[in-house]
């Protein structure tokens, strides 16, 4: 018998992907896409909406990610110089330490927020990707929507 999905599986998926440690990453996550092309073959439009917004009490949680999230980028950045800059002699490991401090952090949100955040919103047979204010956590959401990915020319649509 086929599971008949709502916008909670959509949205519980994505909250599993933005508190993964791999929310870093430029690769979309199967089960998130796979739930948005479901609700594309029964009929519904997907997209990117500029007038739902979060509120403040979800906003405090993105802020949680986006720390976490720009704390990953940023020691990834700086291993990376230190490597070049240093080569053989490099000594990376404090910033394997961040990386985990993140990466933990990540997954305490999750813990915290067992409700989790409502990326989607649907009406009328459509459903729409609620923007954020802020930059890093809406570009890696969408990377892990699959609205974009790095090696495609994928247009996204937004709705008026």
């Amino acid at each position: 018998m086929k599971k008949n999905i709502n916008i909670n599986d959509l949205n519980f998926a994505t909250w599993l992907a933005i508190t993964s440690v791999e929310f870093n990453s430029h690769e979309a996550n199967a089960e998130v896409v796979d739930y948005l092309d479901k609700f594309r073959t029964m009929g519904y439009n997907v997209y990117m909406s500029g007038t739902h917004r979060y509120n403040d009490s979800e906003l405090r949680i993105i802020e949680r990610i986006v720390t976490w999230t720009a704390q990953i980028i940023y020691a990834e950045d700086l291993m990376q110089k230190e490597l070049q800059f240093f080569g053989k002699d490099a000594d990376p490991d404090m910033y394997f330490g961040q990386i985990e401090d993140a990466e933990n952090g990540l997954l305490k949100c999750r813990k915290q927020f067992p409700d989790f955040l409502k990326c989607f919103t649907e009406e009328d047979n459509t459903i729409f990707l609620r923007c954020s204010p802020y930059f890093i956590f809406e570009e890696r959401l969408m990377y892990k929507t699959g609205f974009i990915l790095p090696e495609a020319k994928y247009s996204i649509e937004i709705a008026e």
